[in-house]
């Protein structure tokens, strides 16, 4: 009765167009999956609630800059990091980035879901730690001014932030104070406190030319946006940047919401480097 009732409702989401597989994926996007992100474990988990979504902040570890390869546990007294599944997923998934990005090296992305509930927050946050973690000088910037997460999970300040900084002077010297670093070579720019129309905010020239400032002084910039049904800060940042990461949760995320979201992406012309599936 239990298998058969599982069985039924498994048939239910599937009859409702819920994305599950990577072949469910390929069915709406034309677009190539750079990274299957698994469940996390018990221990994993509990890394992407607030306060320990960094789990290897406190590392003396880090690999060297010059190469991009991890580096593996030694027993020669040098310090190694400890592989594990999901941290080497993200790395999997910046090194797949990096790859697609044919034309020019790969300098910024946007990080956005289809809806608000696809962890695409976490996505950034742990994308932004690979990178560093392999020797990239990282940015990750929270440019969700609705409803902004990554100083939540990070538990970080966010008295003064990208709001202040837009709506402020753009000298090297007044960005550099909203700089926070939980981990070396990873910075971060919270959402900030200002009320503004995110829109207008994102539109104007002064913050066309922070975002340009930015992406000059960092070997990746990670801008963590909204979600694209609804708003147009996704695409309006897309604009500005390499191009956008497309996050995926399966067994959440709609088949004909992803195809609505995949219409008005062909139409803003927004360049999408892939999907990023993430398993439940």
């Amino acid at each position: 009765g239990i298998l058969l009732g599982s069985t039924m409702a498994l048939l239910l989401d599937k009859s409702t167009g819920v994305i599950y597989s990577e072949d469910d994926l390929r069915q709406v996007v034309p677009l190539p999956i750079l990274g299957r992100i698994p469940a996390p474990t018990a221990t994993e988990q509990k890394s992407i609630e607030p306060a320990k979504v960094l789990q290897l902040a406190h590392r003396t570890d880090v690999p060297d800059s010059s190469s991009d390869v991890p580096a593996k546990a030694a027993s020669n007294g040098k310090a190694a990091y400890i592989e594990d599944p999901f941290m080497e997923a993200f790395r999997s998934l910046y090194t797949n980035l990096r790859l697609s990005s044919i034309d020019r090296p790969l300098r910024s992305v946007v990080v956005s879901s289809v809806m608000a509930s696809e962890g695409k927050s976490v996505t950034a946050i742990h994308l932004a730690e690979a990178a560093a973690l392999l020797g990239k000088r990282v940015l990750l910037v929270d440019v969700n001014l609705r409803d902004p997460k990554v100083h939540s999970y990070l538990k970080l300040p966010n008295d003064a932030g990208l709001t202040e900084l837009a709506l402020g002077s753009t000298d090297a010297i007044q960005i550099s104070q909203f700089f926070q670093e939980p981990i070396p070579r990873l910075k971060v720019i919270s959402a900030g406190t200002a009320r503004v129309d995110p829109g207008q905010v994102l539109t104007s020239n002064r913050f066309k030319q922070l975002v340009q400032q930015l992406q000059s002084k960092f070997d990746l910039v990670v801008f963590d946006a909204p979600a694209l049904l609804g708003q147009s800060d996704a695409y309006l940042m897309a604009e500005q940047t390499d191009g956008m990461l497309l996050v995926a949760h399966s067994g959440q995320l709609k088949r004909s919401l992803l195809e609505q979201a995949m219409v008005q992406l062909r139409l803003s012309n927004t360049n999408i480097f892939g999907v990023a599936l993430r398993d439940n």
